[in-house]
């Protein structure tokens, strides 16, 4: 392990070696077949095919690095037995296999040198790392972790040097909203500082191993105490700034101070380390290889990347789980703060503030009557057809104005019912035309279309042609037969908000002989209802 330099030494600052002394990239010198490892045109293919596959860049490896590792590989004593075994073929998968083995997995190495490398590589590159690789490279290779959302990175309000208020900025100023949570990029020890209204207010140092010490001025709470050791990603407390808070500090408005100091106590611009840092650099590449501690939790680090904040998932459950129930994700921690700080602790104003958030999915809706209207359409298309309903069932029944356990069932059994009537049952009303097995073949009517209040009737004749069309009726999306309802039903043709229909019995199934009758939900006959 190199020593340590300062976070703004330019090489330590280089994620990778690109520089090759004048030589070809490996992909380069492979196509011109001047990759010289002894072991053959075919297997060096075969080995950087294995290193993309990891997603790994092989233009940013030196030849030189690339070239030790393949004859390290051509020797080892598994690889050689796999060549063997499949007659000496390096496109084989088991020859990849081990050759992956090798560069990238802990416990199956042969050579020591060679899984260095491959994992190395890896942390270069930004390449996602196991626990088990983590744990062989040790935390340094590990992201150093953002201390605030990245949102707030380009909203520099003064930077380094920068002249206010007759005061020289010791750091860089970053606006935000009070109350966003704040990390320790680094492990160290804590030092908590109140000044009021003077200075930077509530400041917390974390006082690093090899002396530099990362500091947050103008915060509103602390979340950890004075002499507390800390480790990378862990909250240090929430921003402030406000006039109004009696710690903010000398301050104009919302915002946090990021200070960055020496081991000599001299406080230089953080600015180029916080890009790094954003940018995804590990401990090692900034050269503080110590300030990785025990490393970052792989627990925190995956919530970390979607947006999660486990600290306050655990202070505010109750927000979690409404959240979750209407959005059907997890809250960031932004939003979970949104939340607490309209609604406060009490559960009931934390759910129906959630509910009343706009859907993003439904216009002009809240996320509570899009859950509200689903829930009602999936309850009523459970009991008609035995599934849910669709999201376009929602925003058809949500345009139309109707909402409402009563309006919400009548509107889907409207539909059932029409679709579950034979079409002969309409033939004398002038609707369709059609035979039905087991029963004469109905002649269609000529004229007017009688009223929905017609009784369907069915006369015995000898199967003969329309002599005129069916009627054209505008068809509605909600209704795409759009035929009348049987005479004994009382069910408006154009149901509307603040109708009062009466609900029928069940399903229809007509025999001919009369109206039809109401029978079983679950079937009719040979149907499927």
């Amino acid at each position: 392990m190199s020593n340590e330099t300062g976070p703004f030494d330019n090489e330590t600052l280089t994620a990778t070696p690109t520089s090759l002394s004048g030589t070809q990239s490996a992909e380069a010198q492979l196509e011109a077949g001047q990759l010289n490892t002894g072991a053959g045109t075919a297997f060096n293919t075969t080995v950087l095919e294995t290193l993309m596959a990891e997603g790994l860049d092989i233009t940013q490896i030196p030849a030189s690095q690339l070239a030790t590792v393949i004859s390290q590989l051509y020797a080892d004593p598994q690889v050689a037995t796999a060549l063997t075994e499949n007659q000496m073929n390096p496109g084989s998968t088991t020859v990849m296999a081990e050759i992956r083995d090798r560069l990238f997995t802990p416990g199956a190495y042969s050579n020591p040198d060679t899984l260095q490398a491959g994992l190395s590589w890896m942390a270069q590159q930004s390449v996602r790392l196991t626990t088990a690789q983590i744990g062989y490279l040790g935390p340094e290779i590990q992201q150093v972790p953002t201390p605030f959302n990245p949102a707030y990175l380009g909203d520099t309000t003064l930077t380094f040097g920068q002249h206010w208020n007759g005061e020289t900025e010791q750091g860089v100023d970053y606006a935000m909203p009070v109350g966003t949570q704040l990390y320790s990029p680094f492990a160290g020890t804590i030092i908590t500082q109140d000044m009021g209204k003077a200075d930077w207010g509530k400041r917390v140092f974390v006082r690093l191993d090899n002396g530099y010490t990362f500091a947050i001025g103008h915060m509103t709470s602390f979340s950890v105490t004075s002499g507390e050791r800390v480790q990378p990603g862990q909250l240090l407390g929430e921003s402030g700034g406000a006039v109004t808070d009696p710690s903010s500090g000398n301050s104009s408005g919302p915002h946090v101070e990021i200070q960055w100091i020496n081991p000599q106590g001299v406080y230089t611009d953080p600015g180029t380390m916080m890009q790094q840092i954003y940018k995804g650099t590990t401990f090692a590449q900034l050269g503080q290889q110590s300030a990785a501690g025990t490393g970052v939790s792989s627990a925190n680090a995956q919530a970390r990347l979607e947006g999660r904040d486990l600290v306050l998932e655990d202070k505010y459950p109750s927000i979690v789980h409404d959240w979750n129930q209407y959005f059907g994700n997890y809250p960031t921690g932004d939003q979970i703060l949104q939340v607490a700080n309209a609604a406060g602790n009490d559960a009931v104003a934390q759910l129906d503030y959630v509910r009343g958030l706009p859907s993003p999915d439904l216009p002009g809706a809240s996320v509570g009557q899009t859950f509200d209207l689903q829930s009602q359409i999936d309850t009523a298309m459970q009991a008609e057809y035995g599934h849910n309903g669709t999201f376009a069932m929602v925003k058809g029944f949500f345009g139309q104005g109707i909402t409402g356990p009563a309006f919400v069932k009548q509107q889907i059994l409207n539909m059932g019912i029409l679709d579950k009537i034979p079409q002969d049952a309409f033939a004398s009303a002038g609707q369709v035309a059609g035979t039905s097995a087991g029963a004469p073949t109905p002649t269609p009517a000529v004229g007017p279309t009688p009223s929905p209040s017609a009784t369907p009737t069915q006369t015995a004749t000898t199967p003969q042609a329309a002599t005129a069309p069916p009627p054209t009726r505008k068809l509605d999306s909600l209704d795409p037969y759009n035929m009348p309802p049987p005479a004994d039903f009382n069910l408006p043709a154009d149901l509307t908000p603040g109708a009062a229909p009466t609900f029928p019995t069940g399903p229809l199934q007509y025999d001919g002989t009369g109206p039809a009758k109401p029978l079983s939900r679950r079937s009719s006959g040979n149907q499927q209802v």
